[in-house]
């Protein structure tokens, strides 16, 4: 029996736009001062739930979607 692999292209493109996202974020968060931590660690949390949640809904409702559209979308809101 083999293993498939269970990340997808799409899922790539995933994992790197939240690398560089969260990155960006992990970056301006230990540059803020301290009242705005808080704010910033809510900001990636809600991004990695919307990203995760659209993830779902793209792969079930638009499965022929090409593989880098959801993931660049994703990074340009992050970076915006």
């Amino acid at each position: 029996m083999a293993i498939r692999n269970p990340l997808v292209p799409a899922d790539r493109w995933l994992l790197l736009a939240a690398a560089f996202v969260l990155g960006n974020l992990a970056l301006l968060t230990a540059l803020a001062p301290p009242a705005h931590r808080a704010g910033l660690l809510a900001l990636a949390a809600a991004w990695s739930i919307t990203a995760l949640l659209l993830r779902a809904a793209a792969r079930r409702y638009t499965p022929q979607a090409p593989a880098v559209l959801l993931p660049a979308a994703l990074t340009l809101s992050g970076w915006g």
